[in-house]
Order: C-alpha cells, then structure tokens, then sequence
C-alpha cells in the first residue's frame, strides 16, 4: 500500500513540471488533431488526481481552415468520471482570455461559419 501511494505522490508532482504539462499538451493536440481532421494545438495539460483538467493556450481549428477557438486558459472540475458509461459530469467550467466561433449547423446537416 505504501509504494502504491510513493507512485501517486511521483505521478502528481511529475505532473506539476512545466515540461510535462507542455508534453502532455503536445500528445494530446496531436491525438485530437488526428481525430477531429482539424488542428488542435495546446501548450499546456494539467491534471489534477482530485477531478480539475486546466488546458493553457489551446487552439481550435476546423478541417476547413476556421479557427474555432483560441484558448488561453480552460479549467474544468469534474463531478464524476465517466466510469459506468453515462459520460462526464461538470462541476464547474472557467474560461479565461478565451476566443470562439460558433457554426450553425442547418437541417440538412452542412456546417456554415
């Protein structure tokens, strides 16, 4: 049980690096970038083990070229992870220094800017 919690305490404060959070930032905008078609870049990822995610300087861009949103900081406090499939529930979401574009998406399905 000790050196279960001795590997959560490294975890937590690896993740308290400034290069991790970058790297971690990095992995998942590619991740994203790769699913969405679009581009998804994020300078910063921290996860909190007590349920915060904070992204730094992320941006949005849609396959079409249309930036979606430029993010300077999102912080989200979960109430609950998705463990039984019913998905995840917010608690409380901040954006700051934030940019968006809304797309409407008409009835027959084409998304206009």
């Amino acid at each position: 049980m000790g050196s279960l919690l001795l590997l959560l305490y490294i975890v937590v404060a690896l993740c308290n690096y400034s290069v991790v959070q970058s790297y971690l930032g990095r992995y998942v905008g590619s991740r994203l970038s790769a699913a969405s078609g679009g581009e998804v870049s994020i300078g910063a990822l921290y996860v909190n083990p007590l349920g915060q995610v904070v992204v730094k300087d992320a941006l949005l861009v849609s396959p079409t070229n249309d930036t979606l949103a430029n993010l300077g900081r999102l912080a989200v406090r979960f109430n609950r992870f998705p463990l039984n499939g019913e998905g995840l529930s917010f608690d409380v979401v901040t954006l700051s220094n934030t940019y968006y574009h809304f797309a409407t998406i008409p009835s027959d399905g084409s998304v206009k800017g």
